[in-house]
């Protein structure tokens, strides 16, 4: 019985890791550290930068009821320069006309990924049991999908457009994109960050994202 709860452990703790590779791989113009590995958990092989929060892994290392995980949050953000001389941050209307925003924001949020574990509470009559095995051949599945659904969003275009303007590195003011992990029981970042449907202040209107 402790086998079994100690490999339930480990698979739990790998969906959360594989979410954040498979995202970060997809998103993040940053360029990978030197020393990557590869992911092999369920059965797609990406790079493991190994940039996953220790202090926010271990928060999902066990599936106890006495200390359930928190809820995950993986937000995508697209990052903005300190600007320079001559440099102004623009949005781009419905019409195709391009008014500025004052003052210029830094972080803008293009995605929000929430896991949640949520166990289920059997009743008295409820002998059903899923298997190990078969939630790891699941796990399958449901990582490909999403390999090929972040490559399908409209955030996957911009991602491409970074990357080969900048080689992916953050050169002579170029805008960026970074992963920010949050939980559900705390704040892991302090950094300002436009949300969905917050307004934003332009030269001469209010706008909503």
């Amino acid at each position: 019985m402790s086998h079994d709860a100690g490999k339930a452990d480990q698979i739990a703790l790998h969906f959360y890791t594989k979410l954040f590779n498979i995202i970060y791989d997809a998103r993040a113009t940053a360029e990978l550290p030197e020393r990557s590995k590869t992911d092999k958990w369920f059965n797609l092989d990406i790079p493991d930068p190994d940039l996953f929060p220790r202090d926010v892994r271990d928060k999902y290392k066990t599936l106890s009821p006495s200390s359930l995980p928190p809820p995950f949050e993986l937000q995508v953000l697209l990052c903005v320069p300190e600007l320079v001389t001559n440099q102004v941050l623009v949005q781009l209307t419905p019409n195709s006309s391009r008014t500025r925003v004052d003052p210029s924001l830094r972080f803008i949020l293009l995605e929000s990924w929430k896991f949640v574990h949520s166990p289920r509470t059997p009743s008295e009559d409820d002998s059903t049991d899923i298997a190990l095995p078969t939630i790891y051949k699941h796990a399958i599945t449901l990582f490909r999908s999403l390999y090929s659904l972040l490559r399908l969003l409209p955030s996957w275009n911009l991602y491409k457009r970074i990357r080969r303007r900048t080689g992916g590195h953050n050169r002579n003011g170029n805008l960026s994109i970074k992963l920010r992990v949050r939980t559900g029981s705390e704040d892991d970042s302090n950094i300002p960050v436009l949300g969905f449907g917050e307004s934003i202040h332009t030269s001469d209107r209010h706008a909503r994202l």
